[in-house]
């Protein structure tokens, strides 16, 4: 079964090595594997006052409306939410301009882990919030594309505001994707170095297998920006509505990739993930 606290599937985490033990964040599986929890990134309490903010109330109303499951809004409110809450693939809702109730409470909450973020991205690195957002994956939307969310190092944090069950298309991870690009462009590059971080990376990834999030509502799950990774489709009668905070080195804003580096990483996840799958059945 999933560990209560730690509840992503085969994710090891040390108590020992966190920012705060009790929430058991563990940096050293984050900068081996690619990606670790943070259980109670959000407290039961701020989950509550996060559901009851202008922008979150206006979202879940305009999502209603649209998805027939709902209330109608009015016309006028209709058209300007066509602009603030957009769908990426069907069903599948971002926001990411909020009003300023709604974004000083969201930056409020950034104070339960900055701590461990600037001790991931260096203490003395220009970090900076490169993207924060509402999205919620309704019943029905469909699974994404494999991608990175930057070629260079930076850190996400995926934060449920509701109990995620593994039908409700949970983020879908490929540990050890981190280690093939590299983290900045003045490190060493030579071939031994380069083929030594791709075996160690599919080591890990044959060795975990693909990692799908079946969190607790408030516990995040932190990754690498450089971790392939997708949004599966939601088979549930439910919404999963998460925030999303990214964070990433001044100078290096994401993407920090073209289109055949995108298409290239977006294959690979795919090839990468069946590996896995054959490795773990085999085992």
């Amino acid at each position: 079964g999933l560990d209560e606290l730690a509840t992503v599937r085969s994710l090891r985490y040390n108590e020992r090595t966190s920012v705060d033990e009790e929430k058991g964040f563990d940096e050293i599986a984050l900068r081996e594997t690619g990606l670790t929890v943070l259980p109670g990134a959000m407290s039961p309490s701020e989950i509550a006052r996060c559901k009851q903010l202008p922008s979150y109330i206006a979202s879940q109303k305009f999502i209603r409306d649209v998805t027939h499951t709902g209330p109608r809004v009015s016309p006028m409110e209709f058209e300007r939410m066509r602009t603030e809450v957009l769908e990426s693939t069907r069903g599948r809702y971002h926001r990411t301009k909020f009003d300023d109730q709604t974004l000083n409470a969201l930056e409020e909450f950034e104070h339960n882990w900055m701590h461990m973020v600037k001790s991931y991205m260096g203490e003395d690195a220009l970090i900076y919030r490169s993207q924060l957002q509402l999205l919620m994956s309704e019943p029905g939307s469909a699974t994404q594309l494999f991608h990175q969310d930057n070629k260079r190092k930076g850190l996400t944090m995926i934060i449920p505001l509701v109990d995620v069950k593994l039908d409700m298309g949970p983020t879908h991870l490929l540990p050890g994707t981190h280690l093939l690009t590299k983290a900045r462009h003045d490190e060493p590059a030579t071939l031994g170095i380069l083929l030594g971080r791709i075996i160690q990376g599919l080591g890990i990834l044959c060795g975990q297998g693909g990692i799908r999030g079946e969190l607790k509502a408030g516990t995040a799950i932190v990754y690498d920006s450089r971790t392939l990774h997708r949004g599966l489709k939601n088979r549930s009668a439910h919404g999963r509505p998460v925030l999303v905070y990214r964070y990433d080195l001044r100078e290096y804003p994401p993407p920090q990739a073209g289109i055949l580096h995108t298409t290239w990483m977006r294959s690979l996840g795919y090839v990468l993930s069946g590996l896995s799958e054959i490795a773990n059945a085999m085992n």
